[in-house]
């Protein structure tokens, strides 16, 4: 009689049945890995000037104006450029305070 493995032609991408539980565990796990545990922060403190450009909602060529301008702060790491967190709160408050200027004249 022909092996399963055999029977199955060279385009058959199924997976073979596992194997079973082994014999002297009974099925049952030995010990479940986990991952360590990181300290929780409440999202990114740094972001990438392309997640700044979708965070933002704004154009690349926008976002690129405004780091040129100073309107939007950004600091370096090694060769890359970052908008840290609360250089995005404050450009959004910015805004927010100028719009409310704007309508109490």
């Amino acid at each position: 009689m022909p092996d399963e493995d055999e029977e199955r032609g060279p385009g058959d991408r199924r997976q073979a049945d596992p194997p079973g539980p082994h014999p002297h565990e009974g099925g049952k796990p030995i010990m479940t890995l986990t991952a360590p545990e990181r300290p929780q922060t409440e999202g990114k403190l740094l972001y990438k000037v392309e997640e700044a450009i979708d965070i933002l909602g704004l154009g690349r060529t926008t976002v690129f104006e405004l780091l040129r301008s100073g309107r939007l702060r950004s600091v370096q790491v090694g060769r890359s450029r970052r908008i840290p967190t609360a250089a995005l709160r404050e450009y959004v408050e910015r805004l927010e305070r100028e719009a409310a200027g704007v309508k109490a004249r």
